[in-house]
């Protein structure tokens, strides 16, 4: 009798889980809530504090803003969910869709789970951290998705004719200082990434405020 009960309440117990496994859930449709930020330090929110990180999407969904003031219909964003962090959720603004599109071969953001990209963080005055994150794609085989804790971000530097890839910071304020001009005359971009990140070195914390009249246009960078 007594193994009766228990093989019962062994299949009871069984069945609760098959159905809490199959069972849609509010966060299939409005996510965790924990989005995917950077600090102070310019580096990525979430555990051992990386500068950059490697991920494989897993799921994407679209979060539907309340409507502002004026409006018919609130914004909506694409975020998306990574195996690697999988209760955390990345905000997609307009940049980083963009870029992950073009990683993933497709605009269509239902085709994009599956693909690998490299979360980084660069600054960016708009924010409240001073820093944003920036999508690009992975530098370094990681089949774990394994942070890359050890070195500082590295750069590219142009001076409107020629680039230097991939330095660090102490490089690119050395680059500058031995030219003896003014950092508006250099363009910066993260290390890998995009055309359209580089900025001037002043913007990216490079030195100190332009010259009023110098610097290279946005047409000279060679990237």
């Amino acid at each position: 009798m007594g193994s009766a009960r228990t093989a019962l309440l062994n299949s009871i117990t069984n069945t609760k889980r098959i159905r809490a496994k199959l069972m849609p859930s509010i966060n299939d449709v409005y996510g965790s809530g924990k989005f995917i930020k950077s600090d102070m330090d310019g580096r990525l929110d979430i555990d051992g504090k990386p500068y950059e990180k490697t991920c494989t999407i897993d799921k994407i969904r679209i979060h539907q803003y309340p409507p502002e003031k004026g409006e018919s219909e609130g914004k909506r964003q694409i975020t998306v969910v990574f195996r690697e962090l999988p209760d955390m959720e990345f905000g997609c603004n307009v940049t980083n869709a963009r870029a992950i599109a073009k990683l993933a071969g497709t605009e269509d953001y239902t085709r994009w789970v599956g693909t690998p990209i490299e979360l980084f963080v660069v600054p960016e005055e708009k924010s409240k951290t001073g820093h944003a994150i920036r999508v690009r794609k992975p530098r370094y085989p990681s089949a774990n998705g394994m942070a890359h804790h050890a070195a500082p971000p590295l750069w590219d530097i142009s001076d409107g004719k020629s680039v230097v890839a991939a330095q660090t910071p102490e490089q690119v304020r050395k680059i500058i200082n031995d030219s003896g001009m003014d950092p508006s005359a250099f363009k910066v971009k993260p290390a890998g990434a995009a055309r359209e990140l580089a900025k001037r070195a002043d913007q990216y914390g490079f030195g100190f405020a332009p010259v009023v009249g110098s610097g290279s246009t946005e047409g000279d960078i060679p990237f």
